[in-house]
Parts: C-alpha cells; structure tokens; sequence
C-alpha cells in the first residue's frame, strides 16, 4: 500500500469512527433489567451514560482536530487538493455526514457543524476535478446545511424592538470558537457561487438572501456588526451579478427602498451596482 493509500485510509476510518460515535446514542437502563443487579451497583448505569457522553464530545473535539488539519491542507496545498481522489471520498462523506448533525437538538454539534462545512466548501473549491454532480441530492443537502449554519448565526427578533441584529443566542456560548467559521465560509460562498452556477440558484431558492435584505430594511443604522454587514452585502453584490439569479435578484431588490438601505447603512458596492443598473436603463432611453 503506497503512504497515499495508507493516509486515504486512516482519515476516512477516523472520520467514520468519529461519526459513529456522535450518532450512537448511549442505552438507558430498563426497569426491567433492575432485577439483574446488586443495590451496590445501582449507580452504574449512570456511570455508563456518563462515560459514553464523554465518548461522545471526545469523537467531538477529534473531529474538529481533523477537521482543522485537512483545512489547513485545502488552503496551503490547493493542487495537491485537486488532484487527490481521496479529497472526493471526504467531500462525500461530509455529504451524508453534516445534514445529520442537528444543532437545535443538541447546540453543542455547532462547532463540528461549521468546521464540517467548512471543510466541505474548501474542498468543493479546490477539488475541481472531481465534483457532485447538480442531480446528487446529498450534494443539495449538504449546502443547505452549509446555509442553515450561516443563517442562523444573526437575527433581529431577539433584539430589543427588532431594530438591531444580534448574534443567535444558540450561537454566543462558542461565538469564539466559530466566528472564523462563518465569515470564512461567507467568502467561499462567494468564490463558489460565480464556480458552480446551481449553488447560486439553490442558495436564492432558499430565501436567505431574501431575508438578509429585510434584515437590512428592518434594522437601525449602526446596530449592526461592521464585519457580519459586509458579509451580506458582498453575497447580494455576488448574486446580483450573477448571469442566472441576478435578474431575480434584482427583482427582489425592487421590493425594498434599497436606494435607502445604501444610505442607511453606507454600502457602497451595493449602491455602486444599483447606480450602474439606473444608468443602463437611462442610456436606452
């Protein structure tokens, strides 16, 4: 077996061992199995929930590790990337494995959630040779958990008055830990929205983009994060100019005073792509 061969193996075999032990439930003691043991070990069964909870965030925090390791990897070694077909088994494995995490049963599967998505649009990007095909639905899975994961980071119901957007409460225990997740996935978006043109159209089918210019609409200038408001108005700008969604885009722009929204929260590459629209239209007067 060639040292290829051997690494190929050894990442799919711990991402494996890890998945296993996030989606096995620890077994509960029965009523009646308590017949079977002593009143000396009554407390067992605890132990034993105890220990396989451990088990569980420990598979947790090796996955983030890897994770990490192999993003480091898409991000250093592109080509190597790219030529790899063991970066397809992983990008497949991450299809099946990401949109069975569920963050609101348990907030705790945040941190993998991101380092899970991330590493899956890192290879997305960088892996050109081998790509899910459109018709795959583990593919489509998997990118609206990758939305899910970024949409559900910022809201403005929370907020007092819902005029300010703030960081999910889900979110702002391990905010720390998964901010570079977030941002760095929103630029990989964008990278990949102008690479693969079904992500662009899944990505408005969804209504995230929708929502993120009612967010603008809804929230007060300067109640919102500098970084997370160029974020959003980076992806608009992106699916603005996009040759398959931009006109629906544009038509869903014409739904929000959105020469107002520029002012208000001084976006200038949005205003800018508004400006060069209004222009057009006049030069074919």
């Amino acid at each position: 077996m060639s040292l290829l061969a051997a690494k190929k193996r050894i990442f799919i075999n711990m991402l494996h061992f890890g998945s296993w032990n996030l989606t096995s439930k620890p077994k509960e003691n029965r009523v009646g199995d308590s017949e079977e043991h002593s009143s000396s070990s009554s407390d067992e069964p605890q132990l034993l929930l105890d220990h396989a909870k451990y088990e569980i965030l420990n598979s947790k925090f090796a996955l983030s590790t890897i994770c990490n390791i192999l993003m480091n990897l898409c991000v250093l070694e592109p080509d190597f990337v790219d030529s790899n077909l063991m970066f397809f088994s992983m990008l497949k494995f991450l299809m099946n494995t990401l949109p069975s995490l569920d963050a609101k049963e348990d907030s705790s599967n945040l941190i993998l959630i991101g380092n899970l998505s991330i590493l899956g649009l890192l290879i997305l990007q960088n892996h050109r040779s081998h790509r899910p095909k459109e018709s795959e639905t583990g593919a489509y899975k998997f990118i609206q958990s990758v939305i899910t994961f970024h949409w559900d980071a910022f809201n403005v119901e929370e907020s007092i008055g819902g005029e300010e957007l703030v960081l999910s409460s889900s979110y702002a225990e391990t905010w720390s830990d998964l901010s570079e997740s977030w941002f760095l996935g929103m630029q990989i978006l964008n990278y990949l929205l102008k690479d693969i043109e079904w992500i662009a159209e899944f990505l408005v089918e969804s209504g995230w983009p929708q929502d993120m210019l009612l967010i603008l609409q809804k929230t007060k200038r300067g109640k919102m994060f500098e970084g997370t408001k160029s974020a959003f108005e980076e992806l608009i700008v992106s699916l603005l100019q996009h040759h398959t969604v931009g006109k629906g885009m544009l038509t869903q722009l014409k739904k929000h005073d959105i020469i107002g929204i520029c002012q208000k929260h001084s976006l200038g590459a949005l205003a800018k792509f508004v400006a060069s629209v209004a222009s057009k239209k006049t030069s074919l007067k």
